[in-house]
């Protein structure tokens, strides 16, 4: 029996899973079978001789994104006992590639890394490893000051005033957002302070 037997807009979804040299926008509220419908249309592209390596599913998660694979590996091979085709697209069926638009970039720039002129192993780099990056970069910066220029950082930031200093880092932070191939010592201190609102104390 069609999954979509008795459905109001059955004909709309069998549209959707028949017509795969057709782009759709699909807008549905929750719960509708939407993602049903894609694991569905995958599914059909599969039986249509396009190879998993060739499918792409861009989620807003990672969680999303294990969840579709898991269901669509579950549906393959739930139909492959009769069907020869999906049969044999069993043993590299993992290789699509479902994922954030994060991930997928990713993927593309590891593949590509010459082309987009990066070095080979690059990697994205996470929230927390940004921030110990920054970090480090910040107490490089402050090596290359001498005592006075560290005094005269620092009045707005004791102990006393860490609303300031957390201001100072994150101003520096954004001093390294913006100049992702900033070498230290081309950072010069009226640069640095032309990135910092200072609190009175």
């Amino acid at each position: 029996m069609n999954r979509y037997e008795g459905i109001a807009d059955r004909g709309q979804r069998e549209y959707i899973i028949s017509h795969l040299d057709e782009s759709m926008f699909v807008e549905a509220g929750a719960g509708a079978g939407k993602t049903t419908l894609i694991i569905d249309r995958i599914v059909a592209q599969i039986e249509a001789d396009i190879k998993p390596e060739e499918i792409v599913a861009i989620t807003f998660t990672n969680a999303a994104a294990e969840e579709l694979r898991g269901r669509i590996v579950a549906e393959v091979k739930k139909r492959s006992v009769s069907s020869e085709k999906l049969k044999s697209v069993l043993h590299n069926i993992e290789n699509m590639q479902i994922s954030t638009i994060h991930s997928f970039c990713a993927t593309l720039l590891k593949e590509r890394c010459f082309e987009a002129g990066l070095p080979m192993g690059a990697k994205v780099l996470e929230e927390d490893d940004d921030k110990i990056r920054k970090g480090k970069i910040f107490d490089l910066w402050l090596t290359t000051l001498n005592e006075d220029e560290l005094k005269e950082m620092y009045k707005v930031s004791d102990t006393s005033n860490k609303e300031s200093k957390r201001v100072i880092f994150d101003n520096f932070s954004k001093l390294v957002d913006v100049s992702e191939y900033y070498k230290i010592e081309e950072v010069s201190e009226e640069e640095f302070q032309s990135f910092i609102v200072y609190k009175e104390t």
